[in-house]
């Protein structure tokens, strides 16, 4: 079977379910590109994040590789549908450096790929840090780098919140992140200042997105 068969599959089911639970909007599309090699960076607010952006980003004609933790891999089923999707495994523990490789790979066959910049979903309250490995494959690849923000999918709600349909959501895209101060390099230091340049631009859009959920209606002219 197909990667892009199998995909199809899994993302038909995925889009009615989002548009069930989710009233869902979507801001700043018109900055992805549609054809190329493109590297998305997302925060991590929800196990829902990878079905509403997989389901988004194919409504725009894209059909992403994610980094997801190589555990789902060995899922039955599941896990045979993201290798055959040519999704990519990451190990915990294992280093950037495998990671870059296969999603430089990936891109480097004109493919798009989906970083999440935190690496995990935090919890309520918690500060974290962009993982440096994005600022190694944004660097190594020299593709566009379109941040992404998300909100209304979050933890932290009382579980009564999860039963509720059409709750408001938001996805904001974003321009390219320029990091052409960097580009060329690859040393520690070069990738933490590229890393947080993106993460920056995320929390930007954050509160974009943020105002989408709460109803502000003039918070869409925030995104360039």
């Amino acid at each position: 079977m197909s990667p892009e068969l199998v995909f199809r599959l899994v993302v038909a089911p995925l889009t009615w379910l989002v548009a069930v639970v989710f009233r869902l909007r979507v801001v700043g599309a018109e900055h992805v590109p549609r054809r190329g090699p493109v590297l998305l960076v997302a925060n991590h607010v929800s196990f829902w994040d990878p079905v509403v952006l997989m389901t988004t980003l194919y409504r725009l004609g894209l059909r992403p590789r994610f980094l997801a933790l190589d555990t789902f891999f060995r899922i039955p089923l599941f896990g045979w549908a993201l290798r055959t999707a040519e999704q990519i495994p990451v190990t915990r523990g294992g280093g950037i450096a495998p990671v870059a490789d296969a999603a430089c790979a990936q891109l480097d066959a004109g493919n798009p790929v989906l970083i999440y910049i935190e690496g995990r979903i935090p919890a309520p309250g918690d500060v974290v840090r962009p993982k440096r490995g994005a600022g190694l494959i944004a660097l190594r690849s020299g593709v566009p780098v379109i941040p992404i923000a998300m909100w209304g999918m979050q933890r932290g709600h009382p579980w009564w919140w999860h039963l509720r349909v059409r709750r408001p959501a938001a996805v904001v895209f974003g321009p390219p992140v320029d990091l052409s101060p960097w580009a060329g390099r690859e040393d520690r230091e070069a990738m933490r200042a590229a890393a947080e340049a993106m993460f920056a631009r995320i929390r930007e859009q954050l509160r974009c997105a943020q105002g989408i959920v709460a109803g502000d209606p003039g918070v869409e002219e925030s995104v360039a």
